[in-house]
């Protein structure tokens, strides 16, 4: 009896703990994809964006966003010419960095173009992401529910 006790005891908690790592994890993906929803263009050819705060002009700024465990994240300050970017090739990178994390890690997000914090104070696609985090964590573990049937 001890055994299929404390058998199931672990399977319980490797459960919960798969659990909490997938509301982590895609918590903090939906945090930076509403942060880099774009906004109303700034630019030629001015659009109303998608909903979000993210200003546009080249993509530079909202393809420049990082991730990384444990320090501030580095990247491109500048763009080098007049590239254009994507809208989502900054996905990778974060994606990828998010995916590796651990129980205890500390996860810094931000965005390397030199003048992201003058456009985070003009705009408040950080912030604005941030004011959205409990609700961005509720659908998730209700997303998560749904899955496991719980």
């Amino acid at each position: 009896m001890g055994k299929k006790f404390s058998a199931a005891v672990s399977d319980w908690v490797r459960q919960s703990q798969a659990i909490t790592d997938a509301v982590i994890k895609t918590s903090a993906q939906r945090l930076m994809e509403r942060a880099n929803l774009d906004g109303p263009s700034v630019g030629r050819g001015a659009s109303a964006g998608k909903g979000g705060r993210m200003p546009r002009v080249t993509g530079f700024l909202k393809n420049s966003a990082r991730a990384e465990i444990g320090s501030m994240p580095a990247g491109p300050r500048t763009n080098s010419g007049d590239a254009t970017f994507g809208d989502d090739d900054w996905r990778g990178g974060v994606t990828l960095v998010i995916a590796q994390m651990k129980p205890g890690d500390v996860l810094f997000m931000g965005w390397s173009a030199v003048y992201a914090r003058k456009m985070e104070q003009r705009y408040g696609f950080m912030k604005g992401a941030a004011m959205e985090w409990q609700g961005i964590v509720s659908d998730v573990v209700a997303e998560v529910r749904a899955r496991i049937g719980g």
